[in-house]
């Protein structure tokens, strides 16, 4: 189920086509990644940052529709 979940996570922030070099990737999560699994956020941030080559922020919200929030206005890069 993680793999899954982490696997679509990923294809989204690969798939960002605005971004620009300098500019750090800013990523939304929902509650799906629990406060007890911090260690797998950082492997996420890490991951990704490897493959997009520069730094990425990973935004948790309470709620889908807070990060959906987020990501229509621009304040997010992918989610």
């Amino acid at each position: 189920m993680r793999r899954r979940v982490l696997g679509a996570a990923l294809a989204g922030t690969l798939a960002a086509p605005r971004l620009q070099a300098a500019q750090a990737v800013s990523f939304g999560l929902t509650p799906v990644f629990l406060d007890s699994d911090i260690v797998l956020v950082r492997q996420i941030e890490a991951y990704q940052a490897g493959r997009l080559g520069r730094a990425v922020t990973v935004v948790k919200r309470r709620t889908y529709r807070e990060v959906t929030s987020l990501l229509v206005a621009a304040q997010l890069d992918a989610a």
